[in-house]
Parts: structure tokens; sequence; C-alpha cells
């Protein structure tokens, strides 16, 4: 999710400036396209963990992939409350 200088801002539900909101969506943004990688990768540990504790290795990396996706969600709504697609 990378703003161009001519993306145009939705009506905001919060009071900041233009640029504030812009400043602050490009960081969020970026923020969303970390968690989201880090997720696809903790994804692919899941799968492909071999281990004498595989079990438990398998249920932990789910379960950071759960929150990870949860934290990545939450991002993305307060990029939209700020006017950002």
């Amino acid at each position: 999710m990378h703003m161009t200088r001519t993306a145009k801002l939705q009506t905001p539900r919060v009071e900041y400036s233009s640029r504030e909101r812009r400043q602050m969506i490009a960081l969020l943004s970026s923020r969303l396209a970390e968690s989201l990688d880090l997720a696809l990768q903790v994804r692919h540990a899941q799968w492909n963990v071999s281990s004498v504790r595989m079990s438990a290795l398998h249920e932990l990396f789910g379960r950071l992939h759960a929150d990870l996706g949860r934290y990545a969600d939450m991002l993305a709504e307060r990029v939209v409350q700020l006017g950002g697609r």
C-alpha cells in the first residue's frame, strides 16, 4: 500500500491536517506491509518446521500467524479511518 502524490484522500473521520494524515497513512501502510510479510514468513515456518517438538512449534507458529493477522487488520482499519486506501 503505497500512496502516490496524486492520490486523493477519502473524507476522514478524525480531525488531522491533510499533511499529518498523509504521513500517518504512509507510516501505517509500511507497518502493514511488514506485518503481512512477517505473517507469511511465520506461516511458511509453521508448515515447514521439522523438529522433535514439531507439534508444539506448529501450534506456536499458528497462534503467531493469527495474532499477526489481527494486528494487520487493525493497521488497515486505521489507514481507512485516516482516509487512506
